[in-house]
């Protein structure tokens, strides 16, 4: 599949689609294979692909940089359940929710960009994309 001609609608609007009970991939392929990208279309295909395949591994990644970001403040943990995500970007005393949260986007935002994407990766994408055609077709 040509990953330059999918927009980020189409890949949000894919993973709402997608079946979020997948298992994560192992740790040993998910911090494997690392090399920068040699150009902006090669990046945003890259990006679009991992972000696509380490879905799982990418909501635990940012879960658990949120839940380290709680343990430095516990009491954000009660304040942000109180306020709301919103009103804690907004106040100093929880700027901690927003730093891990940042961070977590960043740790993402790195490994998709980073990570070489394998055969694996590109199959399981292909497969997956051939089903919801196939639903699609099948709802006619």
């Amino acid at each position: 599949m040509d990953w330059s001609s999918v927009t980020v609608e189409d890949l949000v609007d894919a993973l709402r689609e997608v079946d979020w009970s997948t298992p994560p991939r192992p740790v040993s392929e998910f911090f494997s294979r690392f090399t920068a990208p040699r150009s902006y279309s090669k990046w945003t295909s890259r990006l679009k692909c991992n972000l696509y395949y380490y879905r799982t591994n990418y909501f635990i990644l940012v879960v658990f940089i949120l839940g380290m970001g709680f343990l430095r403040k516990p009491v954000a943990i009660l304040a942000a359940l109180a306020t709301g995500l919103s009103i804690a970007f907004l106040n100093d005393s929880l700027l901690t929710v927003l730093w891990a949260l940042l961070i977590g986007l960043l740790a993402t935002l790195l490994h998709a960009s980073f990570r070489t994407p394998n055969l694996k990766a590109r199959l399981n994408t292909f497969r997956e994309e051939f089903r919801a055609v196939w639903r699609n077709y099948s709802e006619l």
